[in-house]
């Protein structure tokens, strides 16, 4: 049996932990939720955010969201979940291939889970 090995070279990366201002512009998924009449207050959970994907698949309108918009939402809302729940925080991540949004566990350095979402999700975009 044949085996590849890809080899990619090490690139320079700075990384910068996101402050409370920073954390809070992109903060759409409780509004998302609520907007779906899923949650009135208090803590969500990831079934919360499952539940909200599903009823906006089924709404007629989509209620203004892009397919776009919701990835990023239900992404960001994720993140944020495995911030609370599993001791991670947010970061920029700064390379030669731009900036990106991520997740860094606090206590062990064990990578970066990057995120894709570069920017706050509103209805319509």
């Amino acid at each position: 049996m044949e085996r590849f090995v890809a080899q990619i070279a090490p690139t320079e990366e700075a990384i910068v932990v996101l402050s409370a201002d920073e954390r809070g512009e992109c903060s759409p998924y409780t509004a998302f939720i609520q907007s779906l009449h899923l949650l009135s207050e208090g803590d969500w959970t990831h079934q919360d955010l499952d539940a909200a994907f599903a009823a906006w698949l089924q709404a007629p309108d989509k209620l203004g969201y892009t397919d776009e918009a919701v990835v990023e939402i239900l992404g960001a809302g994720f993140g944020q979940y495995c911030a609370r729940r599993l001791n991670m925080r947010w970061i920029r991540l700064i390379d030669r291939h731009g900036t990106d949004l991520g997740l860094q566990g606090v206590e062990c350095d064990a990578g970066v889970e990057h995120t894709g979402v570069d920017r706050c999700a509103r209805p319509g975009h």
